[in-house]
């Protein structure tokens, strides 16, 4: 019987926590270094922030979707109302001729 394809995994908490120290020294820090309180980095770790996560894969130099391929994979969202909202909002895709393209944009 042939095994189903795994969807890739969202990084750790612990993960993004080491990475965030690593390059700042601490969360509290990031969080000051862009004008965030230092609460707002914890809960976007748990749950979709879809501004604090921006702010993290960015200062990570990473995209949102590589860090929580869960919270932004174009098929994840698609089954919930609330997430494909907050996806419309973050993720913009680029199509062949690298023209940006609007994901929730009517056609």
């Amino acid at each position: 019987m042939a095994k189903k394809p795994t969807a890739p995994q969202d990084w750790t908490r612990e993960y993004i926590k080491y990475r965030i120290r690593e390059v700042f020294g601490s969360m509290a820090a990031m969080a000051r270094c862009y004008g965030l309180h230092p609460s707002v980095i914890k809960r976007a770790l748990g749950v979709p922030y879809p501004k604090v996560d921006r702010v993290i894969a960015m200062a990570l130099r990473e995209d949102p979707a590589t860090i929580w391929p869960s919270r932004y994979h174009r098929d994840v969202p698609a089954g919930n109302p609330r997430l494909w909202r907050r996806w419309i909002n973050v993720k913009s895709t680029t199509d062949e001729d690298g023209e940006t393209v609007n994901p929730g944009a009517a056609d």
